[in-house]
């Protein structure tokens, strides 16, 4: 039985959430699977706020990318530990919260599922 959960996004370009359907590996890491667009009021309610883990967030090969603007990569704020898309930018603004800085990169994440 394979372990999946959904950790909420939201993208820059229009500040739309969406969800992230991400599957443990064997390996015991992450990877995107799907994306879809939701609500924040129903992904507190399907509890999509739960996952916490450590490991990688690859995406497979059909990872669809952001419903809203198609982007693949994504960074996470410093300050409030949420996930955004990302497109390559020196400096990011967090939709979320609003902080703006540089981006670090990162291979392993402590993931958090998104708390709204």
């Amino acid at each position: 039985m394979r372990e999946a959960a959904v950790i909420l996004f939201k993208c820059p370009t229009n500040k739309r959430t969406f969800g992230v359907t991400v599957e443990k590996t064997e390996q015991s890491d992450w990877r995107r699977i799907w994306a879809f667009p939701i609500d924040e009021k129903q992904a507190r309610h399907e509890g999509f706020d739960k996952l916490c883990a450590r490991g990688s967030l690859q995406a497979t090969a059909d990872y669809p990318g952001c419903p809203h603007c198609r982007g693949n990569n994504f960074f996470r704020c410093g300050r409030c530990g949420k996930y955004s898309c990302y497109a390559g930018e020196k400096k990011v603004k967090c939709p979320w919260c609003g902080n703006s800085g540089g981006v670090q990169t990162a291979e392993v994440f402590d993931i958090r599922a998104g708390a709204v």
